[in-house]
């Protein structure tokens, strides 16, 4: 691993050597909306499910709590992963067809995801970079159950947001990610940042649903997205 790293680093250093544009950084985003392109590694022949997933995702973000907003299969499957750190709550909101689940813990509880990206090692880089407009730092990850094993993760802390990564097994970095890789449901996601508008929405966004939706444990959670596969 030691050995990809070095690479990881010679590799960026190589990067900017050869230059790259000096976009003026954005600072101090406190609310908006921040949108997401996903691209899928894992092929279609891997899993045909692939071709029924979104190609975007949303984040709504104000005083600190978060709502990331993921629909797919036809509008059949929606996931909401809700941070309200003003309570000490996060949350995990699913709702495939007619069934609605939540699973709500602390901010140190499992993160919803954490258990198909188990023994994830995360190094931090003395590396800075703008990308999108943002002056962002950079990680190089380590997950087995990704190939390649070893990618970058970019991160940033101008915008103002704690508690970023609760809700995702990257929790112990310390800034709002804009380029990283999740899986879940058995697919493996490239997530980067597309835009950031700082629109106002309706806070309704960031409550947890009062009826209809049956609360659950992690290992049911679990269970429910292994079905999902």
């Amino acid at each position: 691993m030691k050995n990809k790293l070095l690479i990881i680093s010679l590799s960026l250093s190589l990067f900017f050597l050869n230059g790259c544009k000096k976009i003026l950084s954005k600072k101090n985003i406190q609310h908006g909306i921040a949108t997401f392109a996903i691209k899928y590694e894992t092929t279609k022949e891997q899993n045909p499910i692939v071709i029924l997933l979104p190609n975007k995702m949303n984040t709504y973000f104000q005083n600190n709590k978060t709502a990331t907003i993921v629909e797919g299969f036809f509008g059949t499957f929606k996931m909401i992963m809700l941070s309200r750190p003003d309570i000490n709550r996060k949350y995990t909101i699913i709702r495939v067809l007619d069934k609605k689940y939540i699973y709500e813990t602390d901010l140190k509880g499992k993160p919803f995801a954490s258990g198909e990206m188990q023994d994830m090692k995360i190094t931090f880089l003395d590396t800075n970079l703008t990308y999108k407009g943002f002056r962002c730092k950079v990680a190089a990850v380590h997950c087995p159950s990704i190939q390649p094993d070893t990618f970058w993760v970019y991160y940033t802390k101008d915008i103002s947001i704690r508690y970023a990564n609760v809700n995702t097994p990257y929790y112990k970095i310390p800034g709002v990610l804009l380029k990283f890789k999740l899986k879940l449901l058995g697919i493996v996601m490239d997530i980067n940042l597309d835009k950031i508008k700082n629109d106002k929405f309706d806070s309704s966004i960031l409550e947890v649903p009062k009826q209809g939706y049956k609360y659950v444990d992690f290992m049911q959670l679990q269970q429910i997205l292994k079905s999902l596969q």
